[in-house]
Formats: C-alpha cells, structure tokens, sequence
C-alpha cells in the first residue's frame, strides 16, 4: 500500500502534529508564566509538560513504526 493513500499514516501524523502542537503551546505558557514569577503556574506547566513530552514521543514512535510496515510491502 502507497503510504500516501494509507489512512492509518494520516490519522497518526495527525495525532503526532496535534501532541507536538500542545507541546509548544505548553514551552510558550512557561516561558510566559515564569516571566510573572508565578511558581504555581510554573510548576502545573512542568508537570504537563511532562506529559506532551511523552505523548509527542509515543505519537513519534507510532508513525515510525507504522512507516515500517510500509517499506517491506514497496516492493
């Protein structure tokens, strides 16, 4: 199957761009917050952070090895 054309590739790139999205969202929201001084926020936002790192990476894994299946059927 053409990897273009697979429905499974979209849905995971569209998951992997929407945790990387959040990702970024949530670096901005920390940077902004630790401008204030405001620990709290700082700390809550660390702790999501955590959490959009793992799930960008998960996502990242996902489509690569997705993308693996792909190459053995090119042939």
């Amino acid at each position: 199957m053409d990897p273009m054309e697979c429905a499974e590739c979209d849905r995971l790139w569209r998951v992997y761009a929407d945790s990387t999205r959040q990702h970024i969202e949530l670096v901005n929201a920390e940077v902004e917050a630790a401008k204030t001084d405001d620990i709290i926020q700082v700390r809550a936002l660390q702790i999501a952070l955590q959490g959009a790192v793992e799930r960008r990476e998960l996502a990242r894994a996902q489509v690569k090895s997705h993308g693996a299946t792909h190459r053995g059927s090119e042939r």
